[in-house]
């Protein structure tokens, strides 16, 4: 298992939900740790995590909703594939954005 990252957990949590633009957002921001390629239960690592509030991440992603009472969010609409090319997009960005805040920070730092 790869090394935990609970600072970098932290930061994704801090940001607005991925899919705040797509509308039904709802509950606080998760960290969704996609699952690796070619695996249906393996997390992939934290650096890969990408910010999900909890609707979409538990109703939408997870389909809990679609098995509650027939809701069909977002994700319903892509493929496997898709959802997981989707997913590492996002990984990507979100490792640049957060690349930014740190150099961001450091510059403010006085020594």
């Amino acid at each position: 298992m790869a090394e935990r990252d609970l600072v970098y957990l932290a930061w994704v949590a801090s940001r607005p939900c991925l899919l705040a633009s797509w509308g039904g957002c709802l509950g606080a921001v998760h960290a969704h740790h996609p699952r690796e390629q070619g695996s249906a239960a393996r997390k992939a690592p934290d650096s890969e995590a990408i910010p999900l509030c909890a609707a979409h991440h538990l109703y939408d992603l997870h389909q809990l909703a679609k098995r509650i009472n027939g809701h069909h969010g977002f994700f319903a609409r892509l493929t496997r594939e898709a959802r997981r090319e989707w997913e590492r997009g996002q990984a990507i960005r979100m490792r640049a954005l957060y690349a930014d805040q740190l150099a961001r920070d450091a510059e403010t730092v006085p020594f």
